[in-house]
């Protein structure tokens, strides 16, 4: 397989024994590469110092209406890159006309301004879709770069801080930076 990535750390969020688990798959061959998903700045660095293996991801909520500065800090300190879940908030972003305004102007939609503003963070992204053409849509991403004002934009619109992952929804889930 080419990426063993744990879904959630455990309910205890004692990391050591999935992590050492997890490069054991690595080290006999089960899996080219291993991530995580869901730790917090801590867990990122506890886990550089648990494994030898470097970790090829953090799957994290990221989108444009949560503020996600310090992980994209933890991940630089760290090395452990991320990459996004729930990119476009559940179809949250559509509700907000700034994201299909700066789409006009590229001739893109909303969703692949979105798309486009996680990439140019440096988060590499997870969609999904049941629609064919929105799957093709969300691989039309890379033919054009938002302006540093576009960014700046769009950046504005993390101060909502709309998470949708939480402890209300997900009881075992840590509490995120």
């Amino acid at each position: 397989m080419d990426v063993l990535l744990l879904h959630w750390p455990p309910a205890d969020f004692r990391i050591e024994g999935s992590l050492t688990l997890l490069e054991q798959a690595h080290k006999r061959g089960m899996a080219r590469n291993i991530g995580v998903s869901n730790y917090t700045v801590q867990m990122m660095r506890d886990a550089t110092k648990i494994i030898e293996t470097p970790l090829v991801t953090n799957q994290i909520e990221f989108h444009p209406l949560l503020n996600q500065d310090v992980m994209l800090a933890a991940a630089a300190e760290t090395g452990i890159p991320l990459s996004s879940y729930c990119s476009v908030a559940r179809g949250e972003v559509f509700k907000h006309p700034i994201f299909a305004e700066i789409g006009a102007g590229y001739g893109k939609t909303a969703a692949q301004v979105v798309l486009r503003w996680i990439l140019q963070k440096g988060v590499s992204i997870n969609t999904m879709s049941t629609k064919p053409e929105n799957i093709a849509a969300n691989f039309d991403v890379m033919d054009f770069t938002l302006s540093s004002v576009d960014m700046t934009r769009i950046e504005r619109m993390t101060h909502m801080n709309y998470r949708i992952v939480s402890k209300d929804i997900v009881p075992w889930a840590p509490d995120f930076d």
